[in-house]
């Protein structure tokens, strides 16, 4: 290697003085000027030492030297990547080491130049003299001598060996072998002093409060330290720290946080973090903490003010109870993290004290007055002769029903579930209420009944006013046309007898051989509208998921629970929705590979084909509209790097479509209605099913 010329120091000049107080800095220690110094060291090279022998501390590295600009207030090369960065470090360490009375010589030899540092009288305010006419002050003053040396730096500074041997051990680069800073997200230390926070593994501050030591990345933390980097903002701090514990994946890292909060410690605010955890892949790893702390499952958390009895009853029954000593948002964040519920009788019995149940008090026909069994009779006859027969499925009626959160009393109410439309007893004292009820509620059970015409049945909606106005154009239709007025008990004589003729009430009302519910039929409809992966996919899985459960002899909510994922996860494979569908509210698709997988190995589907036959349907929903740009947006992309590593690995007829995936990752494939661009994810899921015969 050829090594750089020398550059001689300028002529003439063999000293150089500072303008600066000798007590500038005052904060400054020893050792603070001292991590200047290892700092320039570590900025300058990959190669740098820093030892202590026979009273004198030893800095060296291996890099290109300190120019002469360097010397300058400001003069600096340095970027945001670098320890140091504004150009003064290095002379303000120069300054607290010359004017401290336990340090000694302070020497640099670098390429070109030597010199010392010390504090003399400054010749120049000797000839100016002083205002005040006292001694002219003390400056920095640096001594130079030319040097040989054509590569790094070496600096000597004469100190005590307690001194030398804290100021390497606050160095993670010196104190720790093959150390790595942090890049994007604070690492977390557990070992040793808790509290320590350096920034890019140097110490800079202790907070006692701290149970863990953290290490904050140079490119986003350095930037809100002060000027000469002793501090960094609290605010900042707090913000690094619970980014980096949220998505800690470490299980030995959230046990030391769970322990201590389980064991009524408290947590300082940065480390009150259970409140922020989003990913998934950390809410895994906290549930199967959970599940490793208490395999049996029984236990519960204290809820609010629950009855001491309440609570000695579930004890005797061998349930457990969990508490901790963080503030009740936090203490609910982690006991949710964990999968801890609250007690089952405890919860409802508080449930019925602070709001009461939602229930439907029924009432039976034979139990209702004359005229009562009149009106619902014949508006029951008009609404069957205007629509059809059972065009109200089953009508039954209620004396007390309670519906939304409010708990006002509903006139009428449909449960698409069941089939029923229940209408208030004392409505029936009124012919017009009774029709106009019953109209209603056909409203409801039309739309929800025809999915291909009616996405929606609520009330409010677009979709359930245009179902009102079907029914309506239908009943003038009705009403416009005489031959088929087939409305029975027209006969006013009859109508009003005190006894009504045999069979005048519809004690046979039509009902379905076998009825099928509302939601099956939307499911049935939302199945057919799904593309090919996606209806393969849930036949498969319900397959699935019945046998594990004839294997396991568990619930599907226990099931669920070691994987941190909910019922409804699952319900979105076994009931699967056309590409593009999306729910008011919740989810409708899983993006995260990580979810896929977990459901995947719970069933036993290979996760790469159970995520693309899921998730690769969305791809054209998510194109970019950039043309330069033929790459799709998420979810697809978000998961198939690992989907296609894991087809590579599983080989034979799954790695023989991971070209084809990636391909259609990258906006390669192009999109047909028909679903052909979707062959490589069929023949995915189709090599599974023929596996898993």
């Amino acid at each position: 290697m050829t090594m750089a010329p020398a550059t001689p120091a300028p002529d003439g000049v063999r000293k150089l003085e500072y303008p600066m107080a000798s007590d500038y800095v005052k904060d400054w220690t020893p050792k603070r000027a001292l991590k200047e110094f290892i700092s320039n060291a570590i900025d300058a090279s990959p190669t740098y030492s820093a030892t202590w022998s026979e009273g004198v501390l030893t800095i060296e590295d291996n890099g290109s030297g300190i120019p002469y600009e360097g010397l300058l207030f400001g003069g600096s090369a340095k970027d945001s990547r670098h320890i140091g960065q504004f150009g003064e470090g290095k002379k303000l360490a120069l300054l607290v080491l010359a004017r401290d009375s336990r340090i000694g010589a302070v020497a640099v030899e670098t390429v070109g130049y030597s010199f010392s540092a010390q504090l003399e009288d400054s010749d120049v305010f000797k000839n100016i003299g002083t205002s005040s006419g006292t001694n002219s002050p003390r400056v920095l003053t640096l001594t130079f001598t030319d040097s040989q040396r054509v590569r790094g730096t070496r600096i000597t500074v004469e100190c005590d060996q307690q001194l030398a041997e804290e100021l390497l051990s606050e160095i993670r680069y010196l104190s720790e072998a093959n150390y790595i800073p942090p890049q994007s997200t604070a690492s977390i230390v557990l070992d040793g002093q808790p509290g320590r926070i350096w920034i890019g593994g140097i110490l800079v501050t202790t907070d006692p409060r701290l149970i863990a030591s953290y290490d904050l990345p140079l490119a986003t933390a350095k930037q809100h330290q002060n000027r000469d980097r002793t501090i960094v903002s609290s605010r900042v701090l707090e913000q690094h720290i619970q980014t980096a514990l949220a998505q800690c994946t470490d299980p030995e890292i959230l046990m030391r946080f769970v322990d201590h909060a389980l064991n009524d410690g408290e947590l300082a605010g940065p480390e009150a973090f259970f409140t922020s955890v989003t990913s998934y892949e950390v809410r895994q790893t906290f549930r199967e903490i959970g599940q490793h702390r208490w395999p049996d499952g029984r236990i519960y958390h204290n809820a609010r003010n629950l009855a001491q009895e309440v609570e000695l009853g579930l004890q005797d029954r061998g349930w457990k109870c969990v508490t901790s000593g963080l503030n009740p948002a936090e203490h609910r964040a982690l006991m949710h993290l964990l999968g801890v519920g609250d007690p089952p009788q405890a919860e409802a019995a508080s449930r019925n004290r602070d709001t009461p149940a939602r229930t439907t008090t029924w009432t039976t026909t034979a139990k209702l007055s004359h005229s009562r069994r009149r009106t619902l009779d014949l508006a029951r006859g008009i609404m069957e002769a205007t629509f059809e027969r059972g065009c109200l499925g089953t009508l039954r009626v209620f004396t007390h029903h309670e519906a939304g959160l409010n708990g006002c009393s509903a006139r009428g109410a449909y449960w698409p579930t069941t089939d029923t439309v229940g209408i208030q007893d004392h409505l029936l004292d009124d012919l017009t209420d009774t029709l106009q009820t019953l109209f209603h509620e056909y409203g409801h059970r039309h739309a929800a009944r025809n999915p291909a015409a009616f996405k929606s049945y609520f009330d409010r909606t677009r979709d359930f006013e245009r179902a009102l106005c079907t029914a309506a154009s239908l009943a003038l239709t009705q009403l416009g046309n005489r031959e088929h007025r087939k409305i029975p008990l027209l006969d006013a004589e009859a109508w009003n007898t005190e006894n009504l003729p045999a069979g005048a009430y519809l004690t046979t009302p039509h009902r379905e051989a076998n009825p099928v519910s509302t939601t099956t039929l939307r499911r049935e409809h939302a199945k057919a509208q799904a593309p090919e992966p996606r209806r393969l996919l849930a036949d498969l899985a319900i397959a699935r998921l019945a046998s594990v459960r004839e294997e396991t002899g568990k619930t599907l909510t226990e099931l669920m629970q070691p994987l941190a994922l909910q019922t409804r996860h699952l319900g979105l494979i076994t009931r699967p929705h056309p590409a593009g569908y999306r729910r008011p509210h919740g989810f409708a698709t899983l993006p995260e590979y990580a979810k896929a997988e977990a459901l995947g190995r719970l069933l036993g589907i290979h996760p790469p084909v159970f995520y693309l036959a899921h998730i690769a349907v969305e791809g054209p929903l998510y194109r970019v509209r950039n043309k330069r740009d033929l790459s799709w947006r998420e979810p697809l992309a978000s998961g198939v790097a690992s989907a296609v590593r894991a087809l590579r690995q599983l080989g034979g007829a799954y790695a023989a479509q991971a070209d084809a995936v990636e391909a259609m990752a990258a906006g390669r494939t192009p999109y047909d209605a028909e679903g052909k661009w979707l062959s490589p994810v069929t023949a995915l899921i189709k090599a599974e099913m023929d596996r898993l015969k």
